[in-house]
This record gives C-alpha cells, structure tokens and sequence, in this order.
C-alpha cells in the first residue's frame, strides 16, 4: 500500500485503531510476498518511535493486539507481524524440528523486513525502531539482540522480550562463547515459569558477559503467558519444552494480575529510557 493511502486510511479509521497492511514476507521459497500485519498508531503526526511485535507459537492472539493499543497510548507506532497464517500455519507449538528450524530463521528476516517497512512512514522517526517478541517471538528477538551489527537508523535501537527460551539460544551456541548483545534488552518472565525457566536466562546473561545491556525483569508467583487476561491457569500437554528428553512435554501457562501490572510499569520505562 503507498505511504500516502496508508496515512489516508490511518486518519479515517481514527485515534488507535487497527488497520491492517501488507508488510513484505522474508524470502522462502514460496509464493509468500507480503504477510498480513496490523499498525496502531498514536494520535498526531509524528515522526514516533516504532516496534515491531513478534507473536508466539500459537500465533496472533488477543493480547498482542491489546499490547498494540497500548502502545499507541503510549506514542508508539506498533507493527504486529502474522509471521503464520500468510505461510498456512495456525501454530507451531507442538511443530517437529524442521518446522521449528524453519520458522526461527524466517522470523528472523519478518522481523527486519517489517523494521524497514516501519522507516519508509512518514509516521515513523527511521533512527528510533525497537522489537517486542512473546515467546517463540521472543526468543527471536534474543537472536536479534546478538546479531546487531547496523546503526540505529538500520537495526533496532531496543528490545524487549517476554518469556523467551534462553536454553534454545545456549543450546544453538554449544561450545561456542556466546555472543554478545548489542543492544539494550529487557527480558520479562514469570518466576514460576516451567515452559522457559528463567534460571537459563540468568545462565545466558552470565555467560555472555551481557549485565551492563540486559535487564532481566522476574515476577514473583507468575507463570508463562502472564499477560494474557484470557487465558485462565491451565495445563498444555504435547508442546516443545526445554531441557532435552523426546523434547515434547506439560507446561502450566495463565494471567496473573499483579505481574501483567508490573511489566506495563517496566517496559514503558525501559522504552522510554532505551527507545
């Protein structure tokens, strides 16, 4: 969609409203070109701040599009990215492998693809682009954070991410020393997380020398998808988990409240700091 159509339909839709665009799809051998992404936006012209939003396993689901809204009342232009449904998956939570391989790495390049996209609005100030990611998308945003080799008006300028798998990242790095983050990160867990066990991510931050760029942020009592209003606590059964075994296992995910409260607190401090 041009820029000067997209701002039309931007100011015709109203204040925060969703509007739904094209962003172009990283390369995979498919006919994918674009993937359906939604843009909030805040009131006025800008030029704003900007992130784009990396959903999880399950794909798009409520609460990222309650995150989008929220950013947007915080002066925040915010791309949440359907790296899924345009490909034909609806989830790859209990994927094989080659799935999973395969989606870390185009995931990746959505994420730079939907960067650049950002840089070309108006809208958007091109130096003050950052990347929030929930799990899955989280722990490619981990990715991201350690292969930030371009300046700010070509990478991203902060990152945030929730619940991520540190333990995928140590176990992709092996032997290797670890590389080092390149950019200010913010990482949000539930305390009693057992689908991403913060203690991998307290070992990752230590063994890559990262204490002076990564903030890691624990919620007391608090489980993976504590964000989500909607989701009551439960038990998932069959999904990919940490830690070796067959790799498929039970995890506890649910909301909690008073960490959902706490990580609003956080994460527009840390972008108002960082971003």
């Amino acid at each position: 969609m041009p820029v000067l159509l997209l701002m039309a339909a931007l100011l015709l839709a109203g204040c925060h409203s969703e509007t739904v665009v094209q962003a172009p799809a990283a390369e995979d051998g498919t006919a994918t070109a674009s993937l359906s992404s939604y843009l909030y936006r805040p009131t006025g012209r800008g030029p704003f701040p900007a992130v784009v939003l990396l959903h999880g396993c399950a794909g798009i689901l409520p609460k990222h599009k309650q995150w989008g809204d929220r950013l947007a009342d915080w002066g925040y232009v915010a791309l949440l990215v359907d790296s899924f449904a345009p490909r034909g998956v609806e989830r790859i939570c209990e994927a094989d492998d080659g799935q999973w391989q395969r989606f870390n790495t185009l995931r990746v390049a959505d994420a730079r693809s939907a960067a650049r996209y950002l840089r070309e609005l108006d809208l958007v100030d091109a130096n003050r682009v950052g990347v929030i990611g929930w799990s899955n998308g989280g722990t490619i945003v981990l990715d991201l954070s350690m292969q930030q080799n371009d300046s700010p008006s070509t990478g991203f300028r902060s990152a945030v991410a929730f619940y991520p798998s540190c333990w995928q990242v140590l176990q992709e790095n092996g032997e290797q020393r670890l590389p080092e983050v390149r950019t200010p990160l913010m990482i949000a867990m539930g305390e009693r997380d057992d689908w991403t066990h913060p203690e991998y991510c307290r070992e990752w931050i230590e063994a890559s020398d990262n204490q002076s760029r990564v903030e890691l942020k624990l919620y007391p009592g608090a489980y993976h998808d504590f964000d989500n209003s909607r989701q009551p606590l439960a038990t998932l059964t069959g999904v990919r988990v940490e830690g070796g075994g067959n790799g498929y296992g039970e995890v506890t995910v649910g909301f909690d409240q008073a960490a959902d409260r706490q990580a609003q607190e956080d994460l527009r401090d840390f972008l108002g700091r960082t971003l």
